[in-house]
């Protein structure tokens, strides 16, 4: 299930059913109602006003207008190896794919294209916005883990803070972000329970 991050749109929610998705709008009495059924065996990553993007939750990426019908998918990222998709961003020119163990960032539909990509090994939690990507590292690592803030200004990514945790690892794929820039936003992840 995924909400729409536009409050303005249509669709408020989509929902991943057994081989299809529903897109559903919700009045204003609270109920929801069914507006759109779409035959897929792929799974929501992000709802943006009349634009999902969808995957296969191994290689397969899909733009997919559902009021127009318009489809694109995203080239290169065919190889196995980048890991399934965790998030979608949508800006006005750009698509940022985050993958467990990359990040690829796109040119716009009709006809997306791929512009860079960048690898920060294995990825356990992930939070970006269209100018930061926050992420927490490898879950299985015997050292300290750490929750790590990139600048998104220029592609490829900087490196522009590090909290490292002091109880070890995080294990928490949850990282939340701020629409702000650091160090005015805000970054929240769950910190490990201590006996």
């Amino acid at each position: 299930m995924k909400l729409n991050v536009d409050p303005e749109s249509e669709a408020a929610v989509a929902v991943s059913l057994s081989q299809r998705i529903v897109l559903l709008r919700l009045d204003n009495d609270g109920s929801l109602h069914e507006i759109r059924s779409i035959d897929t065996d792929l799974h929501p990553v992000t709802l943006s006003g009349d634009v999902i993007a969808l995957d296969d939750n191994v290689s397969q990426t899909l733009i997919y207008n559902w009021k127009t019908d318009e489809r694109a998918h995203l080239d290169g990222v065919d190889d196995a190896q980048h890991g399934h998709c965790l998030q979608v961003v949508f800006t006005s020119s750009t698509i940022l794919v985050v993958r467990t163990h990359s990040i690829g960032l796109y040119t716009a539909p009709p006809i997306p294209t791929r512009i860079a990509t960048h690898s920060f090994g294995w990825v356990d939690g992930v939070s970006p916005t269209p100018t930061s990507i926050l992420q927490s590292d490898n879950p299985w690592a015997s050292e300290l883990n750490s929750l790590v803030l990139y600048s998104l200004s220029s592609f490829f990514p900087i490196l522009t803070g590090r909290v490292s945790s002091q109880r070890g690892a995080l294990r928490c794929t949850n990282v939340i972000l701020g629409s702000e820039p650091l160090p005015y936003g805000s970054a929240h992840t769950t910190a490990p329970w201590s006996h």
